[in-house]
């Protein structure tokens, strides 16, 4: 009594099977493998989509939740008012990235060829 097994697990008296039907088991285990193995996929998928769509509702509910929360001078302090905080979760109210000021800063300039910063000081005589 000769014993099939593979990596699908089968353990079947192949005494009686002919050629045919060893392979037609073997294709069919393959077949279920690899039907369970889509099947268990796309519920993982689906189930992990679910659980991150609720935790993004869970955020957005969170953060709507402080806004509201705030008083009018903080949510001022921010850029906001409370009229804006629907438009902000919403993605509708977005600000323009602050434009940097050094530039124009008088002692962030690099200096000009040819001219010197030199600052005097007439009195140096500190009041006791």
């Amino acid at each position: 009594m000769e014993k099939f097994k593979n990596a699908y697990q089968l353990d079947v008296d192949t005494s009686y099977l002919t050629n045919i039907e060893i392979e037609a088991q073997k294709l069919r285990a393959q077949a279920f493998a690899t039907f369970f193995t889509a099947l268990f996929e796309g519920i993982s998928k689906t189930a992990n989509g679910v659980v991150g769509r609720v935790a993004n509702a869970m955020e957005r509910s969170r953060v709507s939740n402080e806004l509201y929360a705030m008083d009018d001078r903080t949510l001022e302090d921010i850029g906001l008012t409370r009229g804006d905080i629907e438009a902000v979760m919403n993605g509708q109210l977005t600000r323009q990235p602050l434009q940097p000021i050094a530039a124009n800063i008088e002692f962030l300039k690099k200096p000009v060829a040819g001219k010197t910063n030199v600052v005097t000081q007439k009195n140096t005589r500190i009041a006791a």
